[in-house]
This record gives C-alpha cells, sequence and structure tokens, in this order.
C-alpha cells in the first residue's frame, strides 16, 4: 500500500498532516477553507500541467480507492454544472493530445 511521505514536500507543505486528517477527519486539523484551497491549488496545478505538456500524468497513488475518486469527481463536475455530453466530449479530449 502507498502511503503519502512524511516528510515535507519542496513547497513546504507537510503532506503527512493530510494523512493524519484522513485517518480522523473530525479532528477538523485542516479547516475546510484550507481544504478547498489544497484541492484547487492541486486541481489548477494538474491542468496548467496537463496543458503545457500534454501528457496527463499519474494523478492518484494505487491506494486511493474508487469511491474516493468518484466522489471528487462528482463534487467536480456538480460544482461546475457539467453535463454528461461535454464531460464525454472532454473525456475524449484526453485522446486527442
Amino acid at each position: 500500500m502507498n502511503s503519502i511521505p512524511s516528510t515535507p514536500i519542496s513547497a513546504g507543505l507537510d503532506l503527512s498532516l493530510l494523512e493524519t486528517e484522513r485517518r480522523d477527519p473530525l479532528s477538523r486539523q485542516i479547516s475546510d477553507a484550507d481544504l478547498v484551497a489544497i484541492m484547487t491549488a492541486a486541481v489548477r496545478l494538474y491542468a496548467a500541467r496537463v496543458e503545457a505538456t500534454g501528457v496527463f500524468p499519474k494523478i492518484i497513488m494505487s491506494d486511493a480507492t474508487a469511491t474516493d475518486a468518484l466522489l471528487i469527481a462528482c463534487e467536480l463536475i456538480k460544482f461546475h454544472d457539467i453535463n454528461m455530453f461535454d464531460f464525454t466530449m472532454w473525456y475524449d479530449r484526453r485522446r486527442s493530445l
């Protein structure tokens, strides 16, 4: 099982805090506002990298479940009110890059 490194990454974010919070999400060590900022930054970084390189790097580690992935995918789709037709067009775009 892959685990998030316990050492700070070069940007200064200690990813072990995210893992600690995941194991006890009610501890609220990370505020909802901070979680939104982290997610937004990660999504925007990934999109910028794909747009710049045309390469889709692996987005999550293998220990993230299908439920984990679908929860966030559904929230992103709902947030931007994306219909399934548009989603399919964007999904197919990946093949053309």
